[in-house]
């Protein structure tokens, strides 16, 4: 423990010195909760990061960042997906704000927290279909909102509503009917989904 201490002190007295006059230095190592609901793990030294995020129950993903600025703001990439950038908050070097490609914005706060599941706070994430698509997802108590990367690329924008407290609907703008999804009751990082009888499996990977 002593170890871990001075080097974390150490960390502290750099980014001090580099940067006297940053919004806020800060050390970004450690153990992270993100709000929608994964848990997030950054190794960090002065040139590089490794993300490593974890849904609940789920498989861990890494992904390679980079400073912007060195101790203020890091950005890191999802393949398929693009760019998140991070930035500490204001006074606060216990909260990272990351934004997403769509423009969604996420809070990662500092350490292990046991949070209480809400439907909304449940499926907000990036998941990843089984066909090839990458989506974006946000809901609130009522609606859900979805923006669809394709495997060639393309963005599609989605909206629908709960159903029940497992079962949501969308429809995609410019596509005729509705597609229908069911959250995994004992697994959140999995949904399944049927549109005009073809079935498809997502899995969160944020």
């Amino acid at each position: 423990m002593k170890i871990k201490f001075a080097k974390h002190q150490l960390m502290v007295l750099i980014l001090s010195l580099v940067f006297p006059f940053a919004a806020h230095a800060g050390d970004p190592a450690g153990w992270w909760t993100s709000n929608s609901g994964s848990k997030v793990h950054i190794w960090a030294n002065m040139q590089q990061l490794v993300i490593t995020i974890q849904p609940a129950g789920g498989q861990q993903y890494k992904y390679q960042g980079w400073w912007t600025r060195f101790s203020d703001n890091f950005s890191y990439q999802v393949p398929g997906l693009g760019n998140h950038t991070c930035g500490f908050a204001s006074n606060n070097s216990n909260v990272i704000y990351v934004r997403a490609p769509n423009g969604g914005i996420y809070t990662w706060t500092r350490g292990i927290q046991n949070t209480v599941k809400k439907k909304s706070a449940g499926i907000s994430g990036t998941w990843r279909s089984s066909t090839g698509s990458t989506i974006q997802l946000t809901g609130n108590n009522k609606q859900v909102f979805l923006t669809f990367i394709t495997a060639n690329g393309a963005r599609l924008q989605a909206a629908g509503r709960w159903l029940s407290g497992y079962k949501f609907d969308y429809s995609v703008a410019g596509y005729a009917g509705v597609a229908e999804c069911t959250v995994d009751q004992n697994n959140w990082n999995i949904i399944y989904c049927s549109y005009k009888g073809k079935w498809s499996t997502w899995n969160k990977i944020q």
